[in-house]
């Protein structure tokens, strides 16, 4: 069902002035460039529930930001003229980030159905059962798309019709799992999952059959699940995992491990220009030569890392309790902090010089980043 809903939704942007004299110029360095706040849900902000989760985020295409209303809605708005475009209902709340291609808005909810939508009107294109839901990102590659659910069931399904072309059943795991695993990573012809288990695992993308099942390293600990980004790089993968481990693996036939580097328990990671920058569960963010292991820098944020983004200038890292800390992202110098009073879910969106964060009380706040 589709619709506009004028009177049910309040918008609220907020202007803060950029000071330009000398006086504020100290300032200026300690406070984040925040554009405005836009409340999704006033009747949610109005409520504040006790960590209010958003688990699915939202999406972003020129002036249109796409993402949940509630449990049982999604919703498109037009950021310029401040209007509701449309609405969707479905069936359970969303789970993964929406991942939009040119002609279709994927949703993946509770109740383990993964579905499609015109992204400019909302109208239902198709819509499938998957074994479970997913909470990892999805994987968009030569009009297919790679998931992976929470029972660890792997597949591959044509975008423009939602056809199944092969499922691969890794196992479900055997003890509670790290929330927020990495989306899979198609190189070579692979589609490549991190597990549970800590193990690598590689599927061809023709027809799902296993290459190989790797574990990089084993280090006694409660969850060693693979988290953050993984990235290939110089045709090796990058790779964390939440037990310690920071790594670079050989992927071929000959599978090994190039360099690692044990720390304490790893929370998230991300990779830009020859740089993985991890956060570890203590506050810590460290800064490694993705090529030689080498740590650059490391800085410590006071909280732990949910989800970092790096741009030229800056890492940004943003804790679950809502702090935004910004670091120089040559010496991790600090450089400006927020704090949004509310748990963050979803990993936050950069366009062009903008960064959008979302709060599970569904606030989605601006920042002018460089």
């Amino acid at each position: 069902m589709t619709g506009y809903l004028k009177n049910h939704f309040c918008v609220i942007f907020l202007t803060i002035a950029l000071f330009g004299s000398a006086a504020t110029a100290q300032a200026q360095q300690q406070r984040p460039f925040r554009l405005g706040v836009m409340r999704m849900n006033p009747e949610l902000d109005e409520i504040k529930p006790l960590a209010a989760s958003d688990n699915g985020g939202f999406v972003i295409r020129g002036d249109i930001i796409i993402g949940s209303f509630d449990s049982k809605n999604i919703r498109a708005y037009n950021m310029t003229n401040r209007k509701t475009l449309w609405w969707q209902s479905i069936d359970s709340e969303v789970t993964a980030p929406p991942l939009l291609t040119e002609n279709a808005l994927i949703v993946s909810t509770r109740s383990g159905r993964l579905a499609a939508f015109n992204p400019t009107n909302g109208d239902k294109l198709w819509d499938i059962t998957l074994d479970s839901f997913s909470e990892r990102p999805l994987t968009l590659s030569n009009g297919l798309i790679y998931i992976v659910t929470a029972g660890q069931v792997a597949y591959s399904i044509e975008a423009s019709s939602g056809k199944r072309l092969w499922v691969h059943d890794a196992g479900f795991p055997d003890m509670v799992t790290v929330r927020r695993p990495p989306a899979p990573v198609i190189h070579d012809g692979r589609m490549i999952i991190g597990l549970a288990t800590g193990e690598l695992m590689a599927l061809r993308v023709e027809d799902g059959k296993r290459l190989w099942r790797y574990n990089p390293f084993y280090q006694e600990a409660k969850f060693k699940d693979v988290i953050g980004e993984m990235t290939v790089h110089n045709g090796k993968l990058l790779v964390t995992r939440y037990d310690g481990l920071i790594a670079i693996v050989d992927i071929t036939q000959e599978r090994q491990v190039i360099w690692q580097d044990r720390q304490s328990s790893a929370s998230t990671s991300t990779f830009r220009s020859g740089r993985y920058y991890v956060g570890l569960t203590n506050g810590e963010v460290l800064s490694y030569d993705a090529s030689t292991g080498r740590i650059n820098w490391r800085a410590h944020t006071g909280t732990t890392p949910s989800f970092m983004i790096a741009s030229e200038t800056n890492i940004y890292v943003f804790g679950a309790n809502g702090r935004i800390t910004s670091l120089d992202v040559g010496t991790g110098t600090y450089q400006w902090g927020d704090d949004l009073g509310s748990r963050l879910s979803t990993s936050p969106i950069v366009v062009g010089n903008k960064m959008y964060v979302s709060t599970g009380l569904r606030n989605i706040y601006g920042y002018q980043i460089q």
